[in-house]
């Protein structure tokens, strides 16, 4: 069986899969009994970033600045951004 099979091999990874083993083989000095064991996920298996973003938020954000330069050649984006957002925009980035 593949362990993680979607995950580039790196430090990430092998902590993981390490911790994982330990805590989970009975007998050994860092077992946890089943019942004890407590695993959180959020949407695909990954616990996500909420304060001081959302990822989601905080990609958009990042595309959005490094489109800007072509949406300003192309749609004229600076007069039709909403003033809050463009103030958003210049006090992140």
């Amino acid at each position: 069986m593949t362990i993680l099979p979607s995950w580039n091999e790196g430090a990430a990874k092998k902590s993981i899969v390490e911790f994982v083993g330990r805590v989970t083989n009975e007998g050994g000095p860092d077992y946890v009994v089943p019942v004890e064991r407590i695993a959180a996920f959020d949407n695909d298996g990954t616990l996500w970033s909420e304060k001081p973003m959302y990822f989601q938020l905080a990609f958009g954000l990042d595309r959005l600045k490094a489109l800007a330069p072509q949406l300003r050649r192309c749609c004229d984006i600076d007069n039709r951004v909403p003033e809050k957002l463009h103030e958003l925009l210049h006090r992140f980035f």
